[in-house]
């Protein structure tokens, strides 16, 4: 007869799980490169199962030849945009003052023409501080990402040459129903993409509709603040106003009065609509995944998962959700 809750089980369970805590914490600093290998993962399984069922291809060379293939496509132009925007943030964060300048002269207008009082000089002091503690800390990001490339093809390399064995184990392991298991998978493959394809073409739909009215207004270096719109897009709620907002307070303070007039009007309307348009209809084609859940799990996913956060932050309070819904058909107790 086995042994239900005794002395020895006990023990045995919590070194199991001492020792699962311990190796766990000791590797919880490459979270982002294994977040990021499961991200490839759903997108490069399909073509690796089609490669060497349908083509006959071996294992070994079809997996190098998808990594050198999303490394290509995705990590190489991903490298040179950071690179070129690094340079020039780092210029914009030792020039701060200047565009804390330009948020007095425009603040100032508008308090002499209404007033009002909406700023004092220390509030400025601490925008000043926080605007350059924004940009040291979000290049900090980007390069612990790039950091983390390595690790991610390393686990990524594994993850695919061994994908059915992984699968399977994982299948069989798990103590749910095949009901539970089939609708895990299909969710959270359609929240992954969702998520990884959909928030991305959002920005860069609002990021090319910005560019276009830089390139037109004869902006200073359009181009950054083109891919600058394009990445802040990708934060709900506020989103590409953290770009073009601070850029019209600039040209209000250069003299340049009517772009900046211009640049505000488009941004609050063209570029917000396409924001809803293009985000209603690839919830149409992709995951639903409500509003209040992007915003909540942006904000959880960027203290936990860095800039991956934007992506896996909505995924991980999605599954959340998807763990209501496989209660209920384990156990039934309640509907989710």
């Amino acid at each position: 007869m086995k042994e239900v809750w005794g002395p020895r089980k006990v023990l045995f369970g919590f070194l199991l799980f001492g020792l699962a805590y311990w190796i766990g914490s000791s590797l919880v600093s490459y979270i982002n490169a294994g977040l990021g290998a499961l991200l490839f993962y759903f997108f490069l399984r399909s073509p690796m199962d089609f490669l060497i069922t349908k083509k006959g291809w071996k294992s070994h060379w079809t997996v190098l030849f998808l990594l050198f293939v999303s490394f290509l496509v995705v990590m190489v132009p991903l490298g040179l945009i950071i690179a070129m925007v690094g340079t020039k943030i780092s210029s914009i964060s030792s020039q701060i003052h200047e565009t804390v300048t330009a948020l007095e002269v425009f603040i100032g207008v508008i308090e002499a023409k209404y007033q009002v009082v909406i700023l004092s000089d220390s509030n400025l002091d601490s925008i000043a501080k926080f605007l350059s503690s924004l940009l040291t800390n979000t290049m900090g990001l980007l390069l612990d990402s790039l950091g983390s490339v390595v690790i991610m093809y390393f686990l990524l390399y594994y993850m695919l040459l061994q994908y059915r064995t992984m699968e399977l184990w994982i299948f069989t392991k798990l103590p749910l129903q095949q009901q539970s298991l089939r609708l895990m998978g299909s969710e959270i493959k359609d929240l992954v993409i969702s998520n990884a394809v959909g928030l991305p073409i959002t920005a860069l739909a609002q990021g090319i509709l910005a560019g276009i009215l830089y390139a037109f207004l004869a902006v200073d270096d359009w181009w950054f603040w083109f891919v600058l719109t394009s990445f802040t897009a990708m934060i709900p709620a506020v989103g590409a106003a953290l770009a073009y907002l601070p850029l019209a307070m600039i040209l209000y303070a250069q003299g340049n009065e009517n772009q900046s007039i211009v640049l505000i009007i488009y941004g609050f309307t063209i570029i917000a609509a396409a924001d809803n348009l293009v985000r209603m209809f690839l919830q149409k084609k992709m995951g639903n995944i409500h509003p209040l859940i992007t915003i909540l799990g942006v904000i959880v996913g960027l203290k936990l998962f860095g800039f991956l956060g934007l992506i896996f932050g909505p995924i991980l309070l999605s599954f959340f959700r998807l763990l209501f819904k496989v209660y209920h058909i384990e156990f039934g107790d309640f509907k989710a």
